[in-house]
């Protein structure tokens, strides 16, 4: 929703997930309706820069390493 509203999203992730978001972009799907978005991606958190907000959507066995690297890109009013 924040990418079909203008904002700027970038998303990190790997392996094949990473190719197709980066080839098609994302396909959303929710009790709004549903909608493709072309959004950033990568698979590295520092490229993506100072940002905003980071989500955190993944399994709990990659939390720690990837709340590091996130930690990496908030900016400069950073709530941790």
């Amino acid at each position: 929703m924040l990418a079909k509203s203008g904002e700027d999203v970038t998303l990190i992730a790997r392996g094949a997930h990473l190719h197709a978001m980066q080839e098609r972009g994302v396909r959303v799907r929710g009790s709004l309706g549903e909608f493709e978005a072309r959004v950033g991606a990568t698979d590295d958190p520092a490229a993506v820069g100072p940002v905003d907000v980071v989500l955190l959507t993944l399994k709990a066995h990659s939390l720690t390493e990837m709340a590091r690297a996130s930690r990496r890109s908030s900016g400069p009013r950073r709530l941790w």
